[in-house]
């Protein structure tokens, strides 16, 4: 199994598995997204309903990154770090929460980073 999966969607691959990540420069992965998104012809952007290429489309690079829209903030405020973590969203400023823990409470962005960091350490 290969492809773009947050931790904890990886570690429920049966075993045995071999779990690894690539990171990449996180300034150039946004810029490269940008411009993935950007590239989209407006007729598909419409016909398939996709808001987030629709706003990269309209946008200058620095106008979407400083985009509020939720789907935009989900590639823009850590997106690598709260995959790595186990799958966090965006629930306010420098505030993460998980959609699948019953009481959601959120956590802190060093809190964020310290759990990607020991779920990073532990991959293979």
């Amino acid at each position: 199994v290969m492809g773009h999966f947050t931790i904890t969607d990886a570690r429920q691959v049966p075993a045995p598995r071999r779990i690894f990540t690539v990171l990449r420069d996180p300034v150039r992965r946004l810029v490269s997204h940008y411009h993935f998104l950007h590239r989209h012809r407006a007729e598909v952007v419409a016909e398939r309903g996709m808001e987030i290429a629709r706003i990269a489309r309209e946008s200058t690079l620095e106008a979407f990154l400083s985009n509020d829209s939720p789907v935009v903030t989900d590639i823009t405020k850590n997106a690598m770090t709260r995959i790595l973590a186990g799958d966090y969203r965006v629930a306010g400023k420098d505030r993460y929460a998980s959609p699948w823990q019953e009481r959601r409470e959120a956590i802190s962005g060093p809190q964020l980073l310290a759990r990607a960091l020991t779920n990073l350490f532990t991959l293979d």
